[in-house]
């Protein structure tokens, strides 16, 4: 048995079918000519391949820290107070820890800072001023889990550059793809 698509054209003589086994029932394979043959292999479409998957997976991985950062807009929040502040003595984050109530429950939390925020002098005396030890603060809280809560809801500003970055790697290699599949030798 021989299986073939629907091909509009003669197989050329040196196609040569691939036998998939010994039984009567064999399935023999021929490679295809037509639009995948005109798909060059060489090593610079296959990196843009890889380029254009890790720029939709970007895509994809921006658009969940997006979405999780909206999400937190419509979490409710409660009254609650800074219980602590600390610094270490190098240039780092702040860490600061706050307690709420919800649903006659006891919570700590410390904020959380996005990923690549840089630690500076002038970071920690702003979250200083604002977050001070017994301050009063609304703390917004995940009501599926009110163990996670946070200070400042909504985006960061650097959400949207992981999504952007990805959107821009996957047009590249898209456009990159088809210049080159455009301009590949017949």
């Amino acid at each position: 048995m021989v299986l073939r698509a629907n091909w509009r054209h003669q197989d050329p003589p040196d196609a040569t079918p691939i036998a998939l086994g010994n039984h009567p029932h064999t399935i023999t394979i021929r490679p295809p000519i037509g639009l995948l043959a005109k798909v060059p292999m060489n090593p610079y479409m296959i990196i843009l391949s890889f380029f254009l998957l890790a720029g939709l997976a970007t895509s994809a991985w921006g658009w969940t820290i997006i979405m999780r950062g909206r999400r937190t807009r419509r979490w409710p929040s409660v009254d609650g107070s800074i219980s602590e502040f600390a610094v270490s003595d190098d240039d780092s984050l702040p860490q600061i820890e706050f307690s709420y109530v919800v649903a006659g429950r006891d919570y700590r939390c410390e904020q959380a800072f996005p990923g690549g925020t840089t630690p500076s002098q002038q970071l920690v005396a702003s979250y200083a001023l604002k977050y001070p030890v017994d301050a009063k603060v609304k703390v917004h809280y995940d009501p599926a889990h009110p163990e996670h809560a946070t200070l400042e809801p909504g985006l960061a500003r650097g959400d949207w550059m992981i999504f952007v970055l990805g959107v821009i790697a996957t047009i590249f290699g898209i456009v990159f793809l088809l210049f080159g599949y455009q301009h590949a030798p017949e």
